[in-house]
């Protein structure tokens, strides 16, 4: 008997809330915390990075032609983005595990978040 199915990247389970799918269980009660601060006035224009709505993008290098090879713009997309209307400032949030946060890709776009836009990303652990 054979299977099919396949086993999510870091073991997450997808999870939907009001029609919109999320990567993890940890993400979709993110996005409720946030959802309910929204509610209240306490932040405003709540991005998430879903299937369904629209996303948030930055771009962290530009493409480049020429050369030996054209290269693509590296960009970060990141799982939250509003605006706190309390600290009068845009957010930007990553939900990440111990392991995740640790991983090289992310690590250098983090760092690219700060040194080209001046944004510090959240991480939510």
């Amino acid at each position: 008997m054979a299977f099919n199915f396949k086993l999510a990247k870091y073991k997450n389970k997808k999870v939907s809330i009001n029609g919109i799918i999320f990567d993890s269980q940890k993400e979709a009660s993110h996005y409720w915390d946030l959802w309910v601060r929204q509610e209240n006035g306490e932040i405003r224009d709540l991005m998430p990075n879903t299937e369904t709505k629209k996303k948030k993008v930055f771009e962290l290098i530009p493409p480049q032609n020429g050369g030996k090879r054209n290269e693509l713009a590296v960009k970060y997309i990141p799982d939250f983005y509003y605006y706190d209307n309390i600290k009068k400032e845009w957010v930007v949030e990553d939900v990440k595990s111990k392991m995740t946060r640790k991983l090289p890709d992310y690590v250098i776009k983090r760092k690219l978040m700060k040194w080209v836009h001046n944004i510090e990303v959240d991480e939510i652990i």
